[in-house]
């Protein structure tokens, strides 16, 4: 158990792909693969992973099954379950042959074993999960007002010069000028 939980601290895999559009990032089980190679060599440990379709009240699916090995043959399985039909329904229109879709499904699958074997989740503390603030030169380039460009003070003290010159500029822009009795920038008198 020790050295799975070594390599659940140290794995962290984050959603690279980009799927239907940009609406959603994922990761797929060759990721994940990918990533727990060196970290299972270390551990002295050994994942495979298998497939079989079962159907369950009347709907088909394909079941992966990861299994950890150990050097003195100790193992540990997890599963992860997608729904078959719904994977051949999906891509038939986008001509995908039934190869591919069952391929898909297994992909699928596996990933979900990965995940539940290595605790790699998707809980809102994923990084992917958390909206990400803009960038600071769009928050400056969309600043319309002296509040506006006042609530970006104490990021500009931290910028780079060339923020720091959007930052003015964008406030010469807007007919705003720092007052220094208030630290505020206000709109310039007439």
């Amino acid at each position: 158990m020790k050295r799975i939980i070594a390599i659940q601290q140290q794995l962290s895999i984050g959603k690279s792909n980009e799927g239907d559009g940009g609406r959603f990032k994922y990761r797929t089980a060759e990721e994940i693969i990918e990533r727990l190679k060196p970290l299972l060599k270390e551990q002295n440990l050994a994942v495979t992973l298998s497939d079989k379709v079962q159907e369950i009240g009347g709907r088909v699916f394909l079941v992966a099954t990861a299994t950890l090995w150990g050097v003195d043959g100790t193992c540990m399985e997890t599963t992860g379950v997608a729904e078959l039909d719904k994977h051949l329904n999906k891509y038939d229109k986008q001509s995908m042959s039934n190869e591919q879709c069952t391929g898909s499904a297994s992909s699928y699958a596996r990933k979900y074993a990965l995940c539940g074997m290595f605790a790699i989740d998707n809980a809102e503390e994923d990084p992917d999960a958390i909206p990400q603030p803009k960038p600071l030169a769009q928050r400056i380039a969309e600043a319309k007002s002296a509040d506006d460009i006042n609530a970006l003070m104490p990021e500009i003290k931290k910028a780079d010069e060339n923020d720091k010159k959007s930052f003015n500029a964008q406030a010469k822009n807007l007919g705003l000028v720092f007052d220094k009795d208030s630290s505020k920038y206000v709109p310039q008198s007439k």
